[in-house]
């Protein structure tokens, strides 16, 4: 299976993603929800964004904002986007050309950002 190509911490974080979008009765995950949960799950990724502006709080309110709450759905039954797809399956293409086994979660957020970086305006640059 694909996620088997992901380190424990990555897992950790994808995990919590999908339990965020569920307790949250959102559709489907997507690059938002794992921004958010590295930022819950993980103290250095998030120290490291906040010297950049971008804090938990700040991606929980956009999640709030612009994700409506839909019915309620079983945490396993929840799809990823294309995009947040994407950017896991680019986590674990760039870790397997780096020759490592697994892609980390530092790799994971590397292709959160590569993702975002190329998507515009930074009004909406999480709406994916």
């Amino acid at each position: 299976m694909l996620f088997e190509l992901l380190d424990d911490a990555s897992e950790l974080i994808l995990a919590k993603a999908r339990k965020i979008a569920a307790s949250r009765r959102h559709e489907y995950i997507g690059v938002p929800h794992i921004l958010f949960a590295a930022l819950i799950q993980d103290k250095k990724i998030a120290d490291s964004f906040r010297t950049a502006g971008l804090s938990a709080p700040l991606v929980e309110r956009f999640l709030s904002e612009h994700y409506e709450p839909g019915r309620e759905f079983g945490s396993d039954s929840l799809p990823w986007t294309p995009f947040a797809m994407k950017v896991i399956i680019d986590a674990i293409v760039a870790s397997n050309l780096e020759c490592q086994r697994r892609a980390t979660a530092s790799r994971l957020i590397g292709s959160v950002l590569l993702f975002l970086s190329g998507r515009g305006d930074s009004d909406d640059l999480l709406a994916y």
